[in-house]
């Protein structure tokens, strides 16, 4: 089996990061798990936030970085063991991330971070929009359009449970721990 698995989200925790450089530069403390849209100066739960700092520019500041994913970005909860376990497995894994037109230059530094990490698993670098154009068996990606995008390619696509998922409330979502049940199960 091949699977396919975004970045941002499951496996590097980018909003814990960016909340830790929000809370160096504004002495403010930001949850980035009240957003209920991926873009987060659109999330009516930190409105009151954005009113006072423009958090687009600071996320922008923050992924401008350049070494921004050693430096701040932690591993999701159970990204690392079920990615090795997939491996172990005899799966074919590999990182299908979005790039990003406003901090470009964190590509590299992403790249760095996986290669540490994940040594052997290769990485495509796509416009968010286009995700779906590399075809594997399953996909794994925080937010739902793209997960959309595959279904209707064939690739069964696990919607990684975020708050800005922007899903229907009946659409299933998962965790590491129960997307390794979902595959030994066959989904």
């Amino acid at each position: 089996m091949r699977f396919l698995i975004d970045v941002d989200g499951p496996v590097a925790n980018l909003m814990d990061g960016f909340a830790t450089f929000f809370w160096n530069v504004t002495s403010e403390r930001l949850d980035p798990f009240r957003s209920s849209t991926h873009r987060i100066s659109q999330s009516p739960e930190l409105a009151d936030l954005h009113a006072r700092f423009d958090l687009d520019a600071l996320l922008t500041e923050f992924l401008s970085i350049r070494d921004v994913y050693q430096r701040f970005v932690p591993l999701t909860h159970g990204a690392w063991e079920s990615i090795h376990d997939l491996l172990e497995l005899g799966h074919e894994v590999g990182f299908v991330t979005a790039t990003l037109k406003t901090a470009p230059s964190s590509y590299a530094s992403k790249l760095l971070w996986l290669r540490d990490i994940f040594p052997d698993v290769p990485m495509l670098a796509v416009a968010a929009d286009q995700k779906h154009w590399v075809t594997g068996d399953y996909a794994i990606d925080d937010r739902y359009d793209t997960c959309l995008r595959w279904r209707l390619e064939g690739v069964t696509p696990l919607l990684f449970r975020l708050p800005w998922n922007e899903a229907p409330p009946n659409e299933p979502s998962y965790d590491w721990k129960e997307i390794m049940k979902a595959v030994s199960d066959g989904v």
